[in-house]
């Protein structure tokens, strides 16, 4: 009982969830801060979150890379993208414009904390 009392205090002090996990990434922070105030028994969650979240941003990336085709003419490359898996990331590609905040998008995760599987 003492273990469950100290897991529920340690959750709600350090606010961290697969969410905000998210959130530093998509807006490009370091995840330090996190890392330091996050107790022991919830730094391998949230490494483990992290590295989760980075291999889906670069498994879309990589399809999007590998997928990027210009053909003839504008009308025609986008009737190919709309075929695509990931149009809208094509169409930024194609306008060399910044993609990642649509990646981000997609990839967020449902709200998830850390020890959310033990009945309190």
């Amino acid at each position: 009982m003492v273990l469950i009392q100290y897991q529920r205090i340690h959750r709600i002090v350090t606010g961290v969830s697969n969410v905000s996990i998210w959130e530093y990434l998509k807006t490009g922070q370091d995840l330090a801060p996190i890392l330091e105030k996050v107790p022991d028994e919830f730094y391998d969650w949230v490494k483990e979150t992290h590295t989760q979240l980075l291999a889906k941003f670069a498994e879309i990336e990589a399809i999007c890379k590998a997928g990027f085709r210009i053909l003839e003419t504008r009308k025609d490359t986008a009737l190919y993208f709309q075929t695509c898996r990931y149009p809208a990331v094509l169409f930024k590609m194609f306008d060399q414009k910044p993609y990642d905040e649509i990646i981000w998008k997609q990839i967020r995760p449902t709200f998830q904390k850390p020890f959310a599987n033990y009945d309190i």
